[in-house]
């Protein structure tokens, strides 16, 4: 795998994280327990042959670890989590997009609430259920439910009375078709954990080599906001004097490319 923009939880669930300090977590849920969110809602199905529990990336590309090797750089700027949730334009000077992944699955579900609406969707993820109230003499529209009022909420309200929208509805089904998952993954279900890019999956079987460790020569780039790090495609961007070792040693030796 190379640039792999894939969750690592996808290949080893132990780096899923459902911790409020997680930077993938929204900043507009802190205050609401992870039990509440959609990335979580899998887990109020766990073990009930109820095809909601697959509505997650943990381990969805488990079977692949005796045939992957993940080259990944720690120093990839796209698929690079930003310190809290990124505004759209949050590192927007980058050539390719700095933190690209990091907004990709921050506005899943944020369509209605983010003035780059093409940009994000409106499938579940970090948006909510809301409510229209009189305040002030006029209509405003606020969340469903508090962080106080969702979090005492026990799961098996949870089940069936979200705090974020059941978009589409073909989420909530006991019987869901592969293709529907899959498609509910990329546009709804929030990661909580690294690119695969980013880091090193650490599962048996699966060979790790982060290419940041892998400059030939210094290094091609000297200069710039972001130095000398090993960004994303410098595989292919930076001259073969300077990646030379991951082309013999990763490919042609370890990948027995000969």
């Amino acid at each position: 795998m190379l640039n792999a923009a894939r969750p690592s939880e996808a290949f080893n669930a132990a780096l899923f994280d459902a911790s409020p300090s997680n930077a993938l977590a929204h900043s507009f849920w802190s205050e609401y327990l992870p039990r509440t969110w959609s990335a979580c809602w899998h887990l109020l199905f766990a073990g009930t042959n109820d095809d909601r529990e697959k509505l997650t990336w943990k381990e969805r590309f488990s079977n692949m670890s005796a045939v992957v090797y993940n080259c990944h750089s720690s120093e990839d700027e796209v698929l690079e989590l930003y310190s809290q949730t990124p505004e759209p334009l949050t590192g927007g000077t980058s050539s390719k997009g700095r933190y690209s992944w990091h907004k990709q699955e921050s506005y899943k579900g944020r369509a209605a609430n983010v003035s780059l609406a093409w940009a994000a969707t409106d499938w579940s993820g970090w948006g909510f259920r809301t409510k229209w109230i009189l305040q002030d003499d006029h209509q405003v529209e606020v969340n469903l439910y508090s962080p106080a009022e969702a979090n005492a909420k026990d799961p098996d309200e949870l089940k069936s009375d979200t705090v974020f929208p059941l978009l589409p509805t073909s989420m909530n089904s006991s019987s869901i078709s592969r293709t529907t998952l899959d498609e509910h993954l990329a546009k709804g279900i929030p990661a909580l954990s690294n690119a695969a890019g980013r880091v090193a999956v650490s599962l048996n079987g699966i060979n790790d080599e982060n290419m940041a460790n892998l400059k030939n020569n210094g290094g091609g780039r000297t200069s710039g906001t972001l130095s000398n790090r090993w960004l994303h495609s410098d595989l292919k961007d930076m001259a073969y004097f300077y990646v030379e070792s991951l082309f013999s040693d990763i490919f042609v030796e370890k990948g027995i490319l000969k």
